[in-house]
């Protein structure tokens, strides 16, 4: 019965077609149409007709939606009168096949324009079933009609100039969007894994059953742009939740693409399973890249990995890391919830899309109407014949309009093409979650509005530039196919060439074979003094292995406290390098660097040039090399090192358990010399036939029992780099050449080198030249100073992190590992101690342009000059445990005796000695400590000619003078909020900013003191010398000081720095009655407190500072004061 109600309703339909076939053309319309005018718009007939799945009143919806559409619109010149099918088909049912095409040719039969004046029905809007489409399409393409689809998918679709495709998520936007992206990325091969229902709207059980729609307009659109679909995998939704099924496929896929385009879904969720078989196969890789599409969702769910709380869940985020996502976001939330408030919509789910795009087709149309009349210049004779739908057909293409909820732009074929957000997905210490990529945009030189109707131009539509050059994807991009082809059919020659080049090589590997295999037999030989027998060789127990943090022997070990070590058989846990101890016979105790031989060792000419020359050099900073030693039949490799008893340098900055650290600091003596010893090698290496280290760390820098400090693995990171690109040895305990605790030595553009070198399958080409080998050791060394001068690491990595035990060869280094390592390192704010010029040294040594980086001989000069240090480390270790031991004493005998005598005694002296704030602590007991003052200014005076001025009077005469000037000196100073910090005879050392703190005031405080001292000596005249006039030297100083209290028994609070040397210099250099201060100062009250008046004295010669640019205060302009500063908490000195 179901089949010839279904045979009976394609005969209706063919019958009507010949009828509508034969009669078009016989009647014309014979009523010429009013011209429209705002205000009194022209009706056009439309016929619509939708699917019953629609639970909203649609009628009431269209008629609602073009009323508001004319009404908010003033410039609208028509409007639509809809007209509704009698019946509402259905997609779902198999009688309903063909229904939709049925209605549509009843509409514009009963509709037909006759001599009524009737204008008949010339636009349709649906149906939205595919098979519907599939015929409507070509009774539309006969009848000159203009057809609007709005949801659904049909054959040919993308290629079709005669239905308007007007939804967001057609396969041809789909497509275009994809294909932008690809051309971005310059990808040209892809793989497609569709799921046809689980993206689909709903699906009928005709035609569209057998072919998935949507998946053809997108391989079709994409194979005429020149894009290779590799592989085409259609699964259904149990299929795509079906953990084992997904790594099947995955792995069969995985050897013919490395673009993966998954289609499973319009949400984000739905590719977790795919995601997590990505990981099974290994593919989450940067040789495997997977684009995703999230389409149209409502409502809005969080991102997968975005718990309730707000936080990521580290594990989800980590399984879409490197994915990028194509994003529908053209309706917003918001606009979605307002457009269902205005026309009383109750659904929920993603079906609102079908109201929102039979909105914007009433739009559009009534838009594309007024614009197509205007360019017609008002004829509205052509609005009154069935030619203007196909004239309306040819304007729509290639132009846009502005719609209600952004840009409706039609290409060629009239389909609309809609720009998707793409987005990657990012899981990295700087970036987690959805980050921006590319901008996708509407290609402008395709959008032309009716300069020519019947151009067949044709655009791309949507043009994409990438706008964060920063995503970690870019860094190492896949290319879409490996360099040989899938198959190798890239590398393939001719056979008569493999033939030829294979015997070639063959007898060339033969002769090379013998001459080396007899080199080897002597090797003992004077050209190979580095080679060790093993059986000469002795390797200590596993049990008695010391190793440090970062792989160094702990440094206050000896013979003794080895033997210490094999009584206790102490377990130590897991080290991050396997450094062992062995002893050679005739040699002693060598540290042994151990690897794993994968192939027969093989030296070339340049290696046995660099280890015989590495076992000749012979420097006291350098680490002997004691040679290699070669097991075959145990398959194993290492070098040999001269034993360092004290350990290495990583070790004493950074082992806390270290007992060295416990007994004696790390001060700057001992930076000194290590910076000082670094260099010394340094320059050695540079200057010698080794060219340059390679591979300097805090690792590999050894102190001897000495304390000196010896450089060792000088070049040997340079061959081992290459032996492992061969595939002849491996690292040890599943690490890498390079752990990742010594990975942030290596300069970025060493690291970056040495990745695209492994890319390309080119180890051999990881040598550098001797140039920017020395500059990658100038960067290393400024990595080293840093850590020593602020005693932590630049970044803490762990040398497990990242890797896992298995069969798995980790390689050179861990890129996961390199990817936390800053692209700059951070000088703490916190440097003070730190001469400036070496912070500009160590910025000099991380430049990315490497060839501005310094040469160890001037970073030698630098460090010689900010890190001064006479004699040798051992020599200051002496001095300042004498210091110490003398000190101590000194603290014992002055706490003895008549404590509470002196306690009074000394409240007293304090109180007017020192500041109040340091006299509490002393008073209760707490102890004082150094501070440091970052703002301060020092103010320096002395009386010209006192002495002989007091040699001519008598000593009562003299006290009184200096009273006098004392009592009106103190009040200016306490006037001024400064501080007397001492008086000898007729001389003054005052401060402000110190002991209370102030970021600008106290330059204008010192500045206001010295002139009213200045103008109080003017008229001041001297007891029983009237006629005489004293003159005064004032000289000043800012910047940073350090404060303490000397003594004890007479505690005297000091300034010490060289702000307070420098102020004391410019009094002494100073002119009588002129007041000099330095550049600093001056400075600052210019900036600041520009009522201040300055004259420049020029370059004033300084003993012991050199040439300094100094001025003169003259005097206070209160006018010239800025009232433009906002006001500061001048006590608010904070760090900046």
């Amino acid at each position: 019965m179901i089949n010839c109600n279904l045979c009976r309703r394609y005969i209706n339909i063919f019958l009507l077609y010949i009828i509508l076939y034969y009669s078009y053309g016989v009647i014309l319309a014979q009523t010429i149409l009013e011209a429209p005018s705002v205000g009194k718009p022209l009706s056009m007939n439309v016929g619509v007709i939708y699917d019953n799945v629609w639970t909203d009143n649609v009628k009431t919806f269209v008629t609602n939606s073009i009323n508001n559409i004319y009404n908010e619109n003033s410039t609208l010149l028509f409007k639509i009168n809809p007209i509704f099918a009698d019946d509402i088909p259905s997609c779902k049912e198999t009688i309903g096949v063909g229904e939709g095409a049925y209605l549509l040719s009843k509409i514009y039969f009963n509709n037909k324009n006759t001599n009524s004046g009737n204008p008949g029905v010339q636009t349709f809007i649906g149906p939205t079933c595919s098979n519907d489409l599939q015929i409507s399409s070509r009774i539309s393409k006969q009848l000159k009609l203009l057809e609007f689809n709005i949801w659904n998918e049909y054959e040919d679709e993308a290629f079709d100039n005669e239905i308007v495709q007007m939804s967001t998520e057609s396969g041809t936007n789909i497509a275009a969007n994809l294909y932008t992206v690809l051309n971005v990325l310059n990808w040209k091969k892809i793989a497609i894994i569709y799921c046809n229902e689980c993206i689909s709207r709903f699906k009928g059980n005709g035609v569209s059953n057998e072919i998935d729609l949507t998946l053809q307009t997108i391989t079709d659109i994409l194979e005429v742009n020149s894009i290779e679909v590799r592989e085409t995998i259609k699964l259904n939704s149990a299929q795509i939740n079906d953990m084992t099924f997904m790594i099947n496929i995955l792995k069969n896929m995985k050897t013919k693409a490395r673009i993966f385009v998954p289609i499973l879904g319009t949400k984000l969720s739905n590719y977790e399973v795919y995601m997590k078989a990505l990981v099974a196969n290994d593919m989450k890789t940067s040789s495997f890249m997977t684009i995703i599409f999230r389409l149209f969702e409502y409502p809005l769910l969080n991102d997968p990995w975005v718990l309730a709380n707000g936080s990521y869940d580290e594990s989800i985020l980590q399984l879409y890391d490197r994915t990028i996502v194509l994003q529908n976001n053209y309706y917003s939330p918001e606009e979605v919830v307002s457009f269902k408030s205005k026309y009383s919509l109750t659904i929920n789910d993603n079906s609102i899309l079908f109201y929102f795009q039979l909105f914007e087709t009433a739009y559009t149309y009534m838009y594309m109407l007024t614009g197509a009349y205007i360019h017609t210049s008002n004829n509205i004779s052509l609005f009154s014949s069935t030619d203007y739908s196909v004239y309306l057909i040819q304007y729509m293409r290639n132009n846009k309009i502005e719609g209600p909820y952004g840009s409706i732009y039609f290409d060629n074929s009239n389909q609309r093409v809609s720009p998707f957000t793409v987005e990657v997905i990012e899981n990295s210490p700087r970036k987690k979650g959805l980050n921006s990529l590319i901008s996708v945009n509407i290609d402008e030189l395709c959008v032309y509005e009716g300069t020519n109707i019947n151009d067949n131009k044709n655009c791309l539509a949507l043009t994409g530039v990438i706008t964060n050059m920063d995503a970690s994807i870019l860094e190492d991009l896949p290319q879409d196919m490996p360099s040989c082809g899938f198959d190798g059919e890239l590398c393939d020659q001719t056979g008569t060439i493999i033939i030829i080049v294979a015997v070639i090589i063959t007898v060339i590997l033969v002769i090379v074979v013998f001459i080396f295999v007899r080199r080897m037999r002597n090797g003992e030989s004077a050209n190979m003094p580095w080679a060790i027998e093993p059986e000469s060789l002795e390797i200590l127990e596993n049990d008695c292995q010391m190793y440090g943090s970062s792989g160094g022997i702990q440094s206050n070990l000896s013979i003794h406290s080895i033997h210490q070590q094999f009584e206790s058989k102490v377990k130590l846990r897991e080290m991050l390098r396997n450094w062992q101890l062995g002893n050679i016979d005739g040699t002693g105790y060598v540290l042994v660097e151990p690897y794993i031989l994968k192939e027969k060792m093989v030296y070339d000419k340049q290696d046995m040039q660099v280890l015989f020359n590495l076992r000749q050099t012979i420097h006291d900073n350098l680490n002997p090399f004691i040679g290699i030693c070669v097991d075959n039949k145990a398959n194993e490799f290492c070098f040999l090192w001269q034993h360092a008893m004290r350990g290495n340098l990583a070790s004493m900055l950074f082992n806390q358990q270290n007992k060295m650290i416990k007994d004696v600091e790390t001060t700057k003596d001992f930076t000194r010399a290590f910076v000082r010893d670094i260099l010394k090698a340094l320059d050695y290496i540079h200057s010698s036939s080794l060219s340059y280290h390679g591979g300097l760390t805090t690792s590999n820098c050894w102190v001897d029992s000495h304390w000196i400090l010896k450089v060792g693995g000088c070049c040997t990171t340079r061959m081992l780099l290459k032996w492992k690109s061969l595939g002849i040895i491996s690292g040890k305990n599943d690490l890498p050449i390079i752990l990742n605790s010594d990975l942030h030595y290596f300069a970025p553009e060493i690291r970056k080198a040495i990745k695209n070198n492994i890319h390309a399958n080119k180890g051999e080409r990881l040598e550098v030249s001797n140039n920017d080998g020395q500059k990658q050791d100038m960067y290393s060394f400024g990595i080293i100073l840093y850590e020593m001068l602020f005693k932590k690491r630049v970044v803490e990595i762990d040398d497990s992190y990242g890797i896992t035990k298995n069969d798995y060869d980790p390689g050179i280094f861990n890129v996961q590992a390199e990817a936390l390592i800053p692209l700059y390192p951070v000088i703490p704010e916190e440097h003070k101690e730190v001469h400036p010029d070496l912070i500009s040294l160590m910025h000099k040594c991380y430049n990315g342009n490497a060839s501005l980086r310094p040469d160890s001989n001037m970073a030698r000069k630098i460090t010689d000059a900010t890190l001064k240090m006479p004699g040798s480390l051992v020599d200051q270790m002496i001095k300042n445990l004498e210091q110490y031991t003398n000190n101590l004493e000194n603290l014992v005998a002055e706490r003895t005796g008549e404590l509470e005598k002196e306690q009074k005694h000394a409240e007293q002296i304090l109180l007017e000695l020192i500041p109040k704030s340091v006299a509490e602590d002393i008073k209760h007991g707490r102890p004082v400590e150094a501070k440091s003052f970052k703002y301060c200014t020092i103010m320096n005076s002395d009386i010209v000619g006192f002495t002989s001025l007091c040699s001519g009077i008598l000593p009562m005469e003299v006290v009184e003078l200096l009273a006098g000037l004392a009592r009106n000196f103190d009040r200016i100073i306490t006037d001024n909020k400064c501080f007397k910090i001492e008086t000898v005879g007729d001389a003054y050392v005052v401060s402000c900013g110190v002991p209370e703190p102030s970021r600008y005031n106290h330059v204008k405080n010192i500045a206001n003191m010295t002139l009213q001292m200045r103008e109080f000596l003017l008229g001041y005249k001297v007891p029983h010398r009237p006629e005489k006039h004293l003159q005064c030297r004032f000289g000043f100083n800012s910047g940073p000081v350090f404060s303490g209290v000397i003594g004890l028994k007479a505690p005297r609070f000091c300034l010490f720095g060289q702000t307070a040397s420098v102020a004391s210099k410019m009094e002494q250099n100073g002119v009588p009655d002129h007041i000099q201060m330095t550049l600093k100062s001056y400075q600052l009250l210019s900036e600041k407190f520009p009522e201040f008046i300055c004259t420049p004295r020029g370059g004033v010669r300084i003993e012991g500072i050199g040439t300094l640019l100094t001025y003169f205060l003259d005097s206070k302009d209160p006018s010239k004061a800025r009232t433009d500063l906002v006001s500061w908490d001048d006590t608010d000195i904070g760090d900046e």
